[in-house]
């Protein structure tokens, strides 16, 4: 409702990122705003450490459906396709930074909170147990 109601975020002049608590939660977020059908179901993206290797998810079958590893890899896999997790995190940033009207949110974990890399956000949803030094330098 944000991205409807501040005035910035609704104008397309500003941005801002939601910091999850871990990968699986991060596509778990990025997956609901995909299917919501609001602005932000084609203006988000997930910026994590995740790196998609298919072996990790070989002999993950536990017949109770599917598992946490195998539900981070086909996020992933639906979102990336043939495209390297490097170049769409690239690409991803470059809108957040330079274009916030085609990139209202980001969805990270562990990443782009302190130091030299974090982009500028006007917003900056925290759903991740955060304490001192780390929580002061997101903030």
């Amino acid at each position: 409702m944000d991205m409807e109601m501040r005035p910035r975020l609704n104008a397309g002049m500003g941005n801002a990122m939601l910091v999850a608590g871990s990968i699986p939660e991060a596509c778990k977020f990025f997956e609901i705003f995909r299917k919501s059908g609001s602005v932000l179901a084609d203006k988000c993206a997930i910026v994590t450490s995740y790196k998609r290797v298919a072996s990790e998810i070989t002999g993950e079958e536990t017949g109770m459906g599917e598992t946490e590893k195998q539900y981070v890899h086909r996020v992933y896999t639906d979102l990336l396709g043939d495209t390297a997790e490097e170049e769409y995190e690239e690409e991803a940033l470059r809108l957040f930074k330079k274009e916030p009207g085609r990139m209202k949110l980001l969805i990270v974990v562990s990443r782009l909170l302190t130091g030299f890399d974090a982009p500028t956000a006007t917003y900056i949803y925290i759903d991740k147990q955060m304490r001192d030094h780390g929580l002061f330098q997101a903030i």
